[in-house]
């Protein structure tokens, strides 16, 4: 796991919170009971959901897999943009958010193999997400995604801060 500064170590202006991550794999979401930092190793086409509360600084994060859910599939709602959002939100509004305040920063959705092209999975993952939110009303505040590189994303889920880091090792925040 990647660690920020260890214990009564303050972080430095743009790192992350203190403490170990929690990863959130493939088709899970993660909505932790106070301020903590979640992550995503090695996105392609899939797409992490972050969405934050900044009134009452809770978070959480979904790791998106594909746009649409077979029939046959509806156990593993985690793992598809829209059932995955609704997820999110309801787990957050649980948590003492409130829907109205929610913001999203979206990364991911690579085109990682061969030519673009627009039916590809990463660019339907992010269409998917990003109507789901419009749906919600839930505005998107920053985004890193598309283009051929993976990503990892950390969230700290109490500060709503999100960085990216590209496979060529550039960090971002968003």
């Amino acid at each position: 796991m990647e660690t920020s500064p260890g214990p009564g170590q303050t972080p430095s202006p743009g790192e992350p919170l203190p403490g170990e991550a929690h990863e959130v794999l493939m088709g899970e979401l993660h909505v932790p009971p106070g301020p903590r930092l979640l992550l995503c190793r090695s996105l392609g086409s899939c797409v992490a959901v972050a969405l934050h509360d900044p009134a009452t600084s809770t978070g959480g994060m979904a790791h998106v897999v594909l746009p649409i859910a077979p029939p046959s599939d509806a156990p593993r709602p985690a793992k598809y943009a829209p059932t995955a959002i609704e997820h999110l939100v309801a787990q957050l509004e649980k948590a003492g958010a409130r829907r109205e305040t929610l913001t999203a920063r979206v990364t991911g959705g690579s085109q990682m193999f061969g030519d673009p092209s627009p039916d590809a999975t990463g660019p339907r993952n992010i269409l998917a997400v990003q109507k789901k939110l419009s749906e919600m009303n839930i505005p998107i505040t920053g985004a890193h995604v598309g283009g051929r590189r993976g990503r990892t994303v950390e969230f700290d889920t109490g500060s709503g801060r999100v960085w990216v880091r590209t496979a060529d090792g550039k960090r971002t925040e968003i």
